[in-house]
């Protein structure tokens, strides 16, 4: 980001120095065509960094077809180059792809799943809080940071009833998620996302 202003410096500069040339005297064609290849490169260069910036493919997530403890989400069940997702890293899946054609993520050929996730399927997730293994609130309790297969963690699944929240199992609704509470000792799903670029 910081060479940005140094390139678009630059560009004004040759710019500046384009219209100086042609305001003295009509330019040899020399000159022109070597400005020209100067803003080229310039161009060229803006490109690679841009290109830097933006991501070649949106954040990719995904729910693991296998099942694990507490103790194991975060150690053992996400791919090489995926971590065990925070709520707020897959919050709005709009913003995200789903990796399907990563042979651990969960697909069923049944399922009206498409390239998209997986609905109604439960899965550990990282709660953003304090360690915790003995809170009853789904959102604060983390198998103690995902460490113990004793107590209580957080489990999410995206919503499948559109048109209402289903209080049948005590679930809380943030956008198209609801959460839960489940022992750690119980083997679950784990939600992933792509590390950082």
């Amino acid at each position: 980001m910081k060479r940005l202003p140094l390139v678009a410096a630059i560009v004004l500069v040759s710019l500046v120095g384009m219209v100086g040339v042609s305001r003295a005297a009509d330019p040899p064609i020399q000159t022109v065509l070597t400005n020209l290849q100067v803003l080229q490169n310039v161009v060229k260069a803006l490109q690679a960094q841009l290109a830097k910036l933006v991501p070649a493919h949106p954040r990719l997530y995904y729910l693991t077809l296998g099942n694990y403890r507490g103790a194991e989400a975060n150690t053992t069940a996400c791919a090489s180059g995926f971590h065990m997702a925070s709520l707020f890293e897959i919050l709005d899946p709009s913003n995200l792809q789903y990796a399907t054609k990563l042979a651990g993520a969960f697909k069923e050929a049944h399922r009206d799943q498409g390239l998209g996730p997986p609905v109604g399927v439960l899965g550990w997730i990282r709660t953003g809080t304090a360690s915790a293994f003995n809170q009853t609130y789904w959102g604060t309790t983390n198998c103690n940071s995902w460490t113990s297969d004793l107590g209580i963690g957080t489990v999410v699944r995206l919503y499948p009833l559109w048109e209402s929240l289903n209080n049948e199992w005590s679930y809380s609704l943030q956008g198209w998620w609801e959460s839960a509470t489940q022992d750690c000792d119980t083997p679950n799903h784990v939600w992933c996302v792509e590390d950082p670029w």
